[in-house]
């Protein structure tokens, strides 16, 4: 149980210490005829590191805005 307490707070300092940063901003659509906001997750050392990084899209649906994903993981 112990080894497992440990293994649990190494990975909680890990996921700590790599902690990127959300950025928010927003694009004008002409097919909505609004601005649109949305949210950009960059990983720590985005900037620097001059590498391409994989996407993923995710869809807050009808009944939510830009911030679903962010504040309620869902």
């Amino acid at each position: 149980m112990k080894h497992l307490l440990f293994v649990m707070a190494a990975w909680m300092v890990s996921v700590t210490a790599q902690a990127g940063r959300v950025i928010t901003d927003s694009v004008q659509s002409q097919v909505l005829g609004a601005t649109v906001k949305y949210n950009i997750y960059l990983p720590s050392g985005f900037a620097e590191s001059g590498k391409s990084y994989p996407v993923v899209y995710l869809l807050h649906g009808f009944t939510d805005d830009y911030t679903a994903w962010r504040d309620k993981g869902c």
